[in-house]
């Protein structure tokens, strides 16, 4: 760095990248062409390769790392690019805002990033996702009546599960 950190100006320092440094220029050159071989373009819009790790089909996800400036945070570890995308397997889970009406009612608003359901089959797979993806504020229910309003219904499934069942198989395997 051209400019080292300055504890008066924390926020500006340190910076100015030194690009007459040969580390910097190699490690510069390496990622071009990392990128490159993936197959994914230098100009691509973040949201084009950055996408939900979770899904049975991309959906776009913004953000980047704490240490990159990034307040909200999205990281793809492992990732060799092999597939042309950064598939997001960490990062914000749960985000809510609160402010409140003029008349003092509280508003809250927010995402749960990764969806309510693990089924693909259910309607809420992917919905907030999606909103996230789109930045479209879900509106949380907060009063009595909002709360009832926007109640679902519980679903139940009966049945047993053996654990013993398991575990002999397991053992049958272990045996093979």
């Amino acid at each position: 760095m051209l400019t080292p950190f300055d504890a008066r100006d924390p926020v500006n320092t340190p910076r100015d990248l030194n690009v007459a440094n040969p580390r910097i220029s190699s490690a510069f050159a390496d990622a071009v062409k990392k990128i490159q071989d993936s197959g994914i373009a230098l100009d691509a819009a973040i949201r084009d390769i950055q996408v939900s790790g979770i899904h049975d089909s991309p959906i776009p996800v913004f953000g980047g790392e704490g240490f990159e400036g990034s307040f909200t945070i999205a990281i793809s570890r492992p990732n060799d690019l092999s597939d042309g995308q950064y598939d997001i397997n960490y990062g914000n889970s749960y985000i809510q805002t609160v402010t409140w009406e003029e008349d003092g009612t509280p508003r809250a608003e927010g995402f749960v990033t990764y969806s309510q359901s693990t089924d693909p089959a259910s309607p809420y797979y992917r919905d907030m996702t999606e909103a996230y993806s789109e930045k479209q504020w879900i509106r949380f229910p907060f009063s009595e009546e909002d709360i009832a309003a926007d109640e679902l219904p519980l679903q139940y499934q009966f049945g047993e599960l053996d654990l013993d069942d398991e575990d002999e198989e397991e053992d049958e395997e272990d045996d093979d």
